[in-house]
């Protein structure tokens, strides 16, 4: 493709692109508390499924659990050529204490849309969904295929990716539309989740010497878990957190009577794990740091619980070469489209994010790069997401279509 040409069909793509239709339908797909495993999660996928398919963009529901549908959209190439995987998540967070909108309605104010999800990551699905109809538009015969992977259940560990791979998708390179406001991340922690639970010994306030207080010992035992990278020869995690905490009488965790000392206390953690760490050594660890605390506390019970599927799915780190050539085409494009130097994000808090790049990668065995609008309002009251970036990150999308698939 000679380069004078190739600057036409450039020009002829980005002209194309519906910016107010884009700001539209995110406007829609954000109106959806599309929570995982929510009736709104099967809605945001059917809505989807109906519109790629009045764009004339080949579609079908991929039923990953019961009422449970990955969307899966594709542009068909007349072959020959590299295809392309777009993959986002329908699936969204809970929204927080503290917002000062309403977290569905998809408010525009000052160049910024509002509401939950909306970084996170709708508004990478919708660029890359009109990305694609903008090329249909044009009549760009491109050689290869463009897929557009709406999956369910990333915020599981990646339920949705996983089904796909497992029903033989596959393709030449991707791009996870995640959050990364507009860096080019290659790289990125692994996330494993785990419950520990300590059980105690109950018995009446006034005689409470007798007894044995799990939500006690589960300070003990947080406490030497983020005191444990200290003094570890390797790096067990990078980050981690307490997610949730349940204590009370019994593994109901009754809480009607604090006279009561609590037998029973669960508390559910994330841990983000550097290359060359694995879950398996990760638990392994943790049991090890436990079992200090039960030589100390006779009759504590200390259980380590790593989250399976189907429950959860965990992430493995991921990482690819900075030189691959999915990652040099949309830094070109990032600057063809911004005017600006791309930045390749290898720092926080991009390093410590998980997504579905890594079962990508290391299930699917396809090269890729992580690369979106938005990320510093991520999960936070009032996220909200410029639509200027929006509008950039499908442009970027179009041309890395463009120079990927013909």
């Amino acid at each position: 493709m000679g380069n004078c040409h190739n600057k036409d069909i450039f020009k002829s793509a980005l002209t194309a692109l519906d910016s107010q239709g884009l700001v539209k339908l995110l406007k829609k797909m954000v109106g959806f508390p599309s929570y995982s495993r929510s009736r709104e999660e099967r809605e945001i996928a059917l809505f989807l499924f109906d519109y790629l398919k009045q764009t004339g963009i080949d579609v079908q529901l991929q039923e990953v659990e019961e009422k449970r549908f990955n969307v899966i959209g594709r542009l068909s190439g007349t072959g020959g050529g590299k295809s392309l995987l777009f993959n986002g998540h329908l699936d969204i967070n809970s929204p927080a204490e503290g917002w000062t909108k309403d977290p569905f309605a998809g408010l525009v104010e000052d160049g910024y849309m509002y509401g939950m999800g909306v970084v996170n990551m709708k508004a990478g699905d919708a660029a890359f969904i009109m990305a694609a109809e903008a090329i249909q538009k044009t009549g760009i015969r491109l050689k290869g295929d463009v897929i557009l992977s709406l999956v369910v259940g990333e915020l599981q560990g990646g339920i949705g990716t996983i089904h796909m791979l497992e029903q033989g998708m596959t393709a030449d390179a991707f791009i996870v539309a995640e959050p990364t406001e507009l860096l080019v991340l290659t790289r990125h922690m692994g996330m494993v989740h785990v419950d520990i639970i300590a059980i105690g010994r109950s018995c009446h306030l006034s005689s409470k010497e007798k007894g044995l207080s799990a939500i006690e010992s589960m300070y003990e035992i947080i406490s030497s878990i983020e005191k444990s990278t200290e003094t570890s020869h390797t790096k067990l995690f990078e980050r981690f957190n307490v997610g949730a905490i349940r204590g009370g009488l019994s593994e109901q965790c009754h809480s009607w009577r604090p006279s009561l000392v609590p037998d029973y206390c669960v508390a559910a953690c994330d841990f983000r794990i550097p290359p060359g760490q694995s879950e398996e050594r990760l638990i392994k660890e943790l049991q090890e740091i436990t079992e200090k605390i039960k030589d100390k506390k006779t009759g504590l019970e200390i259980r380590v619980e790593l989250l399976k599927p189907p429950r959860y799915y965990h992430m493995p780190p991921f990482e690819v070469n900075d030189e691959e050539e999915i990652v040099k085409t949309v830094m070109e494009n990032h600057r063809i489209v911004t005017g600006k130097e791309p930045r390749i994000a290898h720092f926080p808090p991009y390093l410590f994010y998980a997504s579905d790049a890594s079962h990508l990668h290391m299930k699917g065995y396809i090269p890729g790069v992580v690369y979106g609008p938005g990320g510093a309002t991520v999960s936070q009251p009032d996220e909200r997401v410029l639509l200027e970036d929006v509008i950039a990150a499908s442009k970027v999308y179009m041309l890395s279509i463009i120079k990927t698939c013909s």
